[in-house]
């Protein structure tokens, strides 16, 4: 007999970056469905950002003022809202 305690469902093809997904269950047996679905739970596709590139850094010889200046990195689905 197969335990069925705890199920997993894995989406590996045509996840699209930034989109949300939302997933629900419902349990069946032989003599039917169950009445309800589950709650539903909701995921945002976006992993961690990309690394910075080409980080460069001055001095300002008027104001003394220091600039860095970068290539942002690639968000992966989520905007970025730091640096």
């Amino acid at each position: 007999m197969t335990n069925y305690n705890q199920l997993s469902f894995k989406m590996t093809t045509n996840v699209i970056e930034g989109e949300k997904y939302m997933f629900i269950a419902k349990a069946v047996n032989k003599w039917g469905f169950a009445e309800l679905w589950s709650n539903p739970t909701t995921i945002f596709a976006a992993t961690v950002p990309s690394i910075v590139t080409n980080v460069t850094s001055s001095i300002d010889s008027v104001t003394g003022a220091v600039n860095a200046s970068w290539i942002a990195p690639h968000y992966n689905g989520a905007n970025i809202t730091k640096y």
